[in-house]
């Protein structure tokens, strides 16, 4: 019996990617190619016989008597206890496999001077040009090749393009003879007025500010764009901060008490040990369990920050919305059904399904092959039922929360130009403002964030956050109280 080693069984899963699955979720280009791997041969015995082979990936790596137990059973460690048996080097061989490479991709750069934009492609990959580019100008296409633009020594083109108008938004995309195009790259043009700290996270580098041109995309943009809106004087709650800038040191009197009723923390020299009344601790019980509610309430910083680099969602608001929903404590329950750290719904879920499409495919994708021809919208009650159940069976999963709160961004974006016909909120609204609108969204939902917008509307004033506010205030007060404890802090 010929058994591998765990580290070569995770080895060869990892790596091995059938040619047709490679190419899939584009715009990431790789290539195929083949690696040799050596593996050594153990073998437990004596020498007129065998029990057992083992394969490892690396001769330092001597099975032990652990891994001869998993591997082998039983029997084979009792013949090495007896003396019967041992365990001995047999040799080794060599075997071919299949690698999926990662290749760079097509860099495109930009620079603004004076009512032109001008952008750059190259192509890093050898032997190969840049044919074409294409951008779309407030919505005009425009198209630039070899012919219009300005082609390098090294396969690179250079494309001119001319800005009429202040704010403007441009779409690019460079197209390669390697036979693919760049990931779609989107640039909002401002004034020179707007602070150069735009998103407050070291990675945003595509908003034209003025005569400062920035180059790379990243998803942190597609919220403020659909918004049609440049961020500034972005407050703390609603910055993107890295994992080690997201620890928090407060006092949580729930998850303080959750830790105590479910026997994680102890306070014996407390009144009714440490607990107070609702599942809540009294002072006692928060100082005897305050290390641990520490622990908690920064264990997630990492995923927190995973998650908001994964869906364009500033891990502040993430972070904070799990303070206020359930203090951190992954098995908080909801008297609705509420479940886990950030309190998910089925209305919550849906939301996401249905307002983010990435979401919606990566769910569908796991059930069926045809998610990328047919929207959730068209699927059937019961196809809908069980991804909003794949959802809901993971209540702790912070990347699930920073989807969802994106397709909240996204349907506010919808609601306002289906309500008030108004096409660009940031033309009404500032990035602070949307932002506060979309909280309330997730929390209290489409159907009260449209009616505070109708009242608008009713009452023939401006879209504002005051009337907002003023409009949410006669519907739902506890949408301004959930939003002042998301950024304040005030009551969490």
């Amino acid at each position: 019996m010929v058994l591998i080693r765990r580290s070569i069984i995770l080895a060869l899963v990892l790596s091995i990617i059938p040619r047709s699955q490679a190419a899939a979720g584009g715009p990431g280009r790789r290539e195929l190619v083949q690696e040799t791997r050596t593996a050594y041969i153990w073998a437990v015995g004596a020498w007129n016989f065998e029990t057992c082979r083992i394969l490892t990936d690396d001769l330092g790596a001597v099975p032990q008597y652990d891994d001869i137990a998993a591997l082998c059973g039983l029997q084979s460690t009792d013949l090495i206890n007896s003396g019967a048996a041992a365990l001995f080097y047999v040799g080794s061989y060599d075997y071919q496999i299949d690698i999926i490479r990662e290749l760079p991709e097509i860099v495109l750069t930009t620079a603004y001077q004076g009512g032109q934009v001008v952008i750059a492609a190259v192509d890093p990959l050898p032997d190969t040009t840049i044919t074409r580019i294409e951008a779309r100008i407030n919505g005009i296409p425009a198209v630039c090749d070899s012919y219009s633009g300005r082609a390098g020594a090294n396969g690179s083109l250079a494309c001119t393009f001319d800005i009429y108008n202040i704010p403007s938004t441009i779409t690019i995309t460079a197209s390669s003879s390697y036979g693919d195009t760049s990931p779609i790259t989107t640039l909002r043009i401002g004034n020179a007025s707007y602070s150069d700290d735009v998103f407050l996270d070291p990675v945003t580098k595509v908003i034209i500010l003025g005569d400062n041109a920035y180059t790379q995309y990243s998803i942190f943009h597609d919220i403020p764009l659909a918004w049609g809106v440049i961020p500034g004087n972005i407050p703390a709650w609603a910055r993107n901060s890295p994992a080690e800038r997201l620890g928090t040191d407060h006092v949580y009197y729930y998850l303080a008490g959750q830790l105590l009723l479910n026997n994680l923390a102890a306070a014996p020299g407390c009144h009714n040990y440490g607990l107070a009344v609702m599942g809540y601790a009294n002072i006692c019980g928060v100082e005897a369990s305050a290390d641990l509610v520490y622990t908690y309430q920064n264990a997630y910083d990492t995923d927190i920050a995973a998650a908001a680099a994964a869906w364009g969602v500033p891990s502040g608001i993430l972070k904070r919305i799990i303070a206020v929903e359930s203090q951190f404590y992954p098995g908080a329950l909801g008297i609705a059904g509420e479940r886990g750290l950030y309190q998910l719904t089925r209305q919550g879920a849906d939301t996401g399904l249905r307002w983010n499409g990435d979401l919606y495919f990566s769910v569908c994708s796991l059930y069926w092959d045809y998610c990328g021809r047919l929207g959730y919208d068209n699927l059937d009650a019961w196809q809908q039922d069980l991804l909003i159940n794949h959802i809901i069976l993971d209540p702790n999963n912070i990347d699930y929360l920073a989807a969802i709160l994106r397709g909240n961004a996204f349907q506010v974006s919808r609601l306002i130009n289906n309500v008030l016909r108004i096409e660009t909120p940031g033309d009404h609204l500032t990035y602070i403002d949307l932002w506060s609108i979309t909280i309330v969204n997730y929390h209290v939902g489409a159907t009260v964030t449209a009616a505070a917008l109708h009242q608008i509307e009713q009452l023939e004033q401006d879209l504002t956050w005051a009337n907002y506010a003023a409009a949410l205030n006669n519907l739902q007060y506890s949408g301004v109280q959930y939003l002042n404890m998301v950024t304040t802090g005030s009551k969490y």
